[in-house]
C-alpha cells in the first residue's frame, strides 16, 4: 500500500506540470463558457445535461487545484503559514458571504501561482483570443444567438450574456499579449487591433472599454517608439507611484460613490456619463455599509433574461468587492497586488506595468479585476509573495 502510494506521488511529481498546465486551460475555458449563449436558454439551448457536464468539469478542475496546492506544500514549493492564513480568511469571507467565489479564487490564484510568469500569461493570451473568435465565428454563422440589448441605441452581445463582454475580452486579449511579447508591435498587429477595436464598438456600443482599448494601443505606439520600458531612474520613481493604482481606485471609488448627490447638476451629469454608476454605487454603500468579512448580496443586473427584482448591479469592481467580501479580505488582496508587483520592479519588469494600470482602470467601470479569470496579476502577484516569504524562511534558516 505505502509502495503504491510513493508509486503514485513519483509520477504526480514527473506530470505535475503538465496536469497543472491543462488544469488552468480548462479552468479559464469553463469560465468563459459560463458567458457564452452556448449553454444558456436561447432558441439553440443545448440540453441541462450538458450544462451540468460542465458544473461537473468545473468541479473537477478545482479539486485538481486542492490536489496540487497540497502537493506544492508537500514539496515545500508553497509556504504553509500563507496558504493557512489565505485560507482561514477565505472560509471566514465564505461564511459571510455565502459565496463559493472566493473559495474559487482562492484555489485558482495558490494552484496556478507554481507556473512561470510567461506561461500565465501566454495561457490566458491564447485561451482569450481562441475563445472570443470561436464565438464570434458561432454568431456569425448563427449558431449562438446574436442579442439585440438596447434597441434604440443598438448594441448587440455577439453571442454573449451581456453587451461589454466580447469588447472586454479583447481588451484583455490586447494587455496579455503586451505582457509577454519582448519585440515591437508590427505595425500589421496595430492596425488590425485597432479594427477590431472599433467593429466591436460599433457592434456593442461600449465607450469606456472602446476608449481604454484605443489609449493602450497608443501607450504602446509611445513604448515603441520611445522605449518607455527601459530602465532609468525617473521611469523607477513613476512606476514606484503608479503600484498604489488599485488602493487609489478603491479610496476614490469609495469617496466618489458617497459624496454623490443626485441633487446636484454636475453629479448627475457625471452619473449620466458614467450610466448611472455613480447612483447605483451610492445606493450600494447606503444600503449595505460596511463589514469585516462580507455579506450575501444577490447582485441584479441586465442580461439575456429579463430582470427579476430590482436593479442593484454595480459595476465598479473595488466597491462590488469591498462590500461582498468584507474589507479585511479587500486588503489582503489589494496587499497581494502592490506587493506583488513592487517585487516585479525591484527584477526590473517594467513591461508588465502598463498593462497592470490599465487593468486597474479598467476595474473602476467593470466588475472582473479581483476575479482571477480576467485578471492573471493577482496569481503572479500571489507568486511573488510566496518566493518571497519562502526567501526570509531559508534566510531564517541559515
Amino acid at each position: 500500500m505505502i509502495e503504491n502510494i510513493k508509486k503514485i506521488i513519483t509520477w504526480y511529481e514527473l506530470k505535475f506540470d503538465i496536469i497543472l498546465s491543462l488544469a488552468g486551460t480548462f479552468y479559464l475555458i469553463f469560465s468563459l463558457l459560463s458567458m457564452c449563449l452556448l449553454f444558456k436558454d436561447t432558441s439553440l439551448f443545448i440540453n441541462q445535461s450538458i450544462a451540468l457536464g460542465l458544473d461537473f468539469a468545473r468541479n473537477i478542475v478545482f479539486l485538481v487545484f486542492l490536489i496540487s496546492i497540497i502537493f506544492q506544500i508537500y514539496i515545500k514549493k508553497l509556504n504553509w503559514l500563507l496558504i493557512f492564513i489565505f485560507g482561514i480568511l477565505t472560509t471566514f469571507v465564505f461564511f459571510f458571504s455565502k459565496s463559493l467565489e472566493p473559495i474559487k479564487a482562492f484555489l485558482a490564484i495558490i494552484a496556478l501561482s507554481n507556473l512561470s510568469f510567461k506561461t500565465i500569461f501566454q495561457k490566458y493570451y491564447r485561451v482569450f483570443i481562441s475563445f472570443l473568435v470561436i464565438v464570434i465565428l458561432l454568431c456569425a454563422f448563427g449558431m449562438v444567438d446574436n442579442i439585440l440589448y438596447d434597441s434604440q441605441r443598438f448594441r448587440f452581445g455577439v453571442g454573449f450574456d451581456w453587451v461589454t463582454t466580447a469588447p472586454i475580452l479583447l481588451f484583455h486579449i490586447l494587455l496579455f499579449k503586451d505582457c509577454f511579447v519582448k519585440k515591437k508591435w508590427s505595425n500589421d498587429n496595430i492596425v488590425l487591433s485597432v479594427l477590431c477595436i472599433t467593429l466591436l464598438f460599433l457592434l456593442t456600443k461600449s465607450r469606456f472599454v472602446f476608449l481604454l482599448s484605443l489609449l493602450f494601443i497608443g501607450s504602446i505606439l509611445m513604448k515603441d517608439k520611445f522605449g518607455y520600458w527601459k530602465s532609468t531612474e525617473l521611469l523607477e520613481k513613476f512606476l514606484k507611484y503608479l503600484l498604489w493604482t488599485p488602493i487609489f481606485l478603491t479610496i476614490f471609488s469609495v469617496l466618489i460613490f458617497l459624496l454623490y448627490n443626485p441633487e446636484n447638476q454636475i453629479w448627475n451629469s457625471i452619473n449620466n456619463l458614467m450610466s448611472n454608476r455613480l447612483e447605483l454605487g451610492n445606493q450600494g454603500l447606503i444600503k449595505y455599509g460596511w463589514t469585516l468579512f462580507g455579506q450575501k448580496i444577490q447582485w441584479i443586473g441586465y442580461g439575456f433574461q429579463s430582470i427579476r427584482g430590482i436593479y442593484n448591479y454595480i459595476d465598479n469592481s473595488y466597491v462590488r468587492f469591498l462590500l461582498e467580501y468584507g474589507i479585511i479580505n479587500t486588503i489582503f488582496y489589494l496587499f497581494i497586488l502592490t506587493f506583488g508587483m513592487k517585487e516585479s520592479l525591484k527584477k526590473e519588469n517594467f513591461q508588465i506595468m502598463m498593462p497592470f494600470i490599465f487593468l486597474t482602470i479598467l476595474g473602476f467601470i467593470e466588475p472582473y479585476f479581483y476575479n482571477p479569470v480576467f485578471n492573471p496579476f493577482l496569481i503572479y502577484c500571489f507568486k511573488e509573495l510566496n518566493l518571497f516569504v519562502q526567501r526570509k524562511r531559508l534566510g531564517m534558516r541559515k
